[in-house]
Formats: structure tokens, sequence, C-alpha cells
């Protein structure tokens, strides 16, 4: 364990580097991250993002920039007290060397109609695309962010879609298939994008004011944490999702060489594109394979 991080609120994987998971503490720390060895948890790299006055780090996330770049989003989107006019996402890069470094940041400006306290950032996997989950005492809201970004000025995001309350967490799986949103006592599995299909509802592993998530690399599982509890921990998908995931990816080998015309007919026929449909239209999918 590091005795830095006393507040862990947010986890991404590196998209750049495997083994390494990237998080940061709350309010209090300033804008740095936190680069953990996932095999000694030790941690092997301290970013500081140069210039930057953090508020309120609330949530990162690994995804896409304009130009199709592998990077992290660090959302500074916290506001306990409802009185922020605007907040800001950074764009990082991760420099070429891992280890200790002052890293440049590029800052984008957001405003909602009435000031939200947020803690969820879903970025998604293949083009520039953010939502910002809002943690709500009664219901969060979920909110779109414009793309492209443009760091001159303050954009609007756009809400899509309502949350349960108490929302501390969300992340979007790496395939960008589903994502998931978290509070301090379950996560909530969503099929497609926000707003998406609630698909399950899973138990999380009791922890003092649990408030990070992110996918592992792979999908297989969940990686969550708390800002009081210096353990980070893996929350496997139900292990009768796997029998699924092998028939999906045996599938997906059988069509990968098709034109794309073909495999749109094929996923047609077999039912994969509305996999909850009753058959012949789709797969009579339960929740384990919709998660899947």
């Amino acid at each position: 364990s590091d005795d830095r991080l006393t507040e862990i609120s947010g986890l991404a994987f590196s998209p750049t580097r495997e083994g390494i998971l990237w998080t940061h503490n709350d309010s209090g720390d300033g804008a740095r991250l936190y680069g953990l060895d996932t095999t000694t948890c030790e941690t092997v790299a301290v970013l500081t993002l140069r210039g930057i006055a953090a508020k309120d780090i609330e949530a990162m996330a690994a995804g896409v920039n304009v130009k199709g770049e592998r990077v992290l989003w660090v959302a500074d989107i916290g506001d306990n007290t409802g009185v922020r006019r605007s907040v800001s996402i950074y764009e990082v890069r991760e420099p070429r060397l891992l280890g200790n470094a002052t890293v440049n940041a590029t800052r984008y400006s957001l405003k909602y109609s009435t000031p939200q306290d947020a803690e969820g950032l879903i970025a998604d996997p293949r083009v520039d695309q953010l939502w910002i989950v809002s943690k709500g005492l009664l219901g969060g809201s979920v909110f779109a962010v414009p793309r492209p970004l443009w760091p001159r000025g303050v954009t609007s995001v756009r809400k899509v879609g309502e949350e349960s309350g108490f929302v501390t967490d969300a992340a979007m799986a790496p395939d960008g298939s589903r994502y998931a949103v978290r509070d301090y006592r379950e996560v909530r599995i969503y099929r497609g994008k926000p707003p998406g299909t609630l698909v399950t509802r899973l138990t999380l592993p009791e922890q003092v004011q649990g408030e990070a998530m992110t996918w592992t690399p792979d999908g297989r599982a969940l990686i969550v944490a708390g800002e009081s509890d210096d353990r980070i921990l893996r929350v496997e998908l139900p292990p009768e999702a796997e029998p699924i995931r092998d028939e999906g990816r045996a599938f997906a080998e059988s069509i990968k060489d098709l034109s794309a015309e073909d495999q749109r007919d094929r996923l047609i026929e077999t039912g994969y594109v509305m996999p909850h449909w009753p058959k012949p239209y789709g797969r009579e999918a339960g929740a384990i394979e919709q998660l899947v």
C-alpha cells in the first residue's frame, strides 16, 4: 500500500501499458495520478498535472481523444455545496517513460443548466465521447458531453438519462458494449451506451465509502476501491458467464472474414442484434448473457 493514497476516488487501467492501474485521491491532494503495478501493487509512477489547481477530482477514465489517440480523462467534477458555475475535464497523455513526471493536460470547461455534484465519468473506448453521472441524493442524472470538445470557452452538457441516487463512479467496458454504474452498495450493469438498458445488479464487497470502479482490460471483472479502505478489490462476473462468453467468441471468430453485409445478416439470423428479444427474432437472452 502507498500511504499517499488516503482517499481513492477514481481508477482506470493504462490505455497504453499493460499491468498499470492509474488512480487518484479525492479533493485535497492536488492534481496527481498514481500508477500502480497490478502485480506488486507498488506505486511505480506519479504524474503531476502541470499548472492545474484542482478543486475536487472525483473520477477518471481511459479513452481516446478527437485524434483517436489513447488518453486518460481526469474529471474535476465534484461539487458538494452546489456552487460551481463550471467544472473541468482534463485530457492527459501518458509519458513515454514510466516514472515520476510533471505532464501537460488539456482543460475542457463544462457547465450544466443547474450545478451538479458528480462522481462518475464514462469514456467510450473507441471515440471521443464522454458522459458524466451525477451523484444525487434522491436520484442522479446522466449527461452527455458534446463532441468534439474545444479547450476554449465553456461547453454545455446535455442530460440524456436518469440514475439512482448516491452514484460514486461509472465505467464503460473495454469493448464498449456495456457500462457499469456503482453506489456504495451495488453496481448496475447496462447494455449499450448511455442511456442504456439495465441488465442486472450485483452486490459489491463491503468497503467504507466505496467510490472508485473500473473494468479489467479483458472485461471479465470490475476493480473497486474506497476512500477509507486501502484494499483494491476484484469483483468477478458470475461464473455462469464464462460458457456464454466462449460461445460469443466462437461466433465472432466464425464471421470475422465475412463482408460487412454478410456479418450483419448472420447477426440478424442468430439473434445477436437484439439478444433480449424472444426467438426467432432474438436469443431470449437472460441477464447473464446480456451482461456478457
